[in-house]
């Protein structure tokens, strides 16, 4: 029993360490933008810093489900990967 919580908190380590990481990449492409004058333009450089930001944070999902997958084949929860995720 110890040793799956062990992978699950490993696991769950390791996606709070892809979404840490994603997240200071938007902080710091907002932070650019902010000093390069991009906001109060209108609302059309508004939306593309939104889109960004989600986009960003939606392929930081899209790892994070990869990692859980990958740990689920590992542990012979599914036959492959495609499977899994």
């Amino acid at each position: 029993m110890w040793a799956t919580v062990g992978v699950g908190v490993l696991t769950l380590a390791a996606c709070v360490a892809v979404q840490s990481s994603a997240l200071v990449l938007v902080v710091r492409v907002v932070a650019r933008l902010d000093r390069r004058g991009f906001f109060g333009g209108g609302f059309w450089p508004g939306v593309v810093v939104l889109e960004v930001t989600t986009l960003v944070l939606f392929a930081s999902f899209l790892a994070q489900m990869a990692v859980w997958a990958w740990v689920f084949v590992l542990c012979g929860e599914f036959a492959d990967y495609a499977e899994a995720y």
